[in-house]
């Protein structure tokens, strides 16, 4: 059987949706805005690519890569673009409600 590298294996489970929102959500909860747009990038360049975001948003794809780079700063529009290219959302929720859960 072929190993393949860890980045394959990645890119193969972020084809999953559900898994995508679970490794988002992970970087979010770490609170680290870094990890956050590294988590972002490797989300949209296996759920669409960044040509594609490029499409959508009328940006060119230089610009994204640096957007969602470690020392990015992406426009919300850019950011909520994406989210919805790779067929994911935001979504808000007090803290109290995440307390009551745990």
């Amino acid at each position: 059987m072929p190993s393949i590298s860890h980045d394959e294996a990645l890119n193969e489970q972020l084809q999953d949706a559900d898994f995508a929102a679970m490794y988002l959500t992970a970087a979010i909860e770490d609170g680290d805005k870094a990890v956050i747009l590294i988590h972002l990038n490797r989300v949209i360049k296996a759920r669409a690519g960044m040509a594609e975001l490029a499409s959508v948003t009328g940006r060119e794809r230089g610009s994204l890569y640096k957007s969602f780079g470690e020392n990015g700063n992406p426009l919300l529009e850019t950011f909520m673009a994406a989210l919805e290219l790779c067929d994911l959302e935001l979504r808000v929720v007090s803290k109290n409600a995440i307390q009551q859960v745990a």
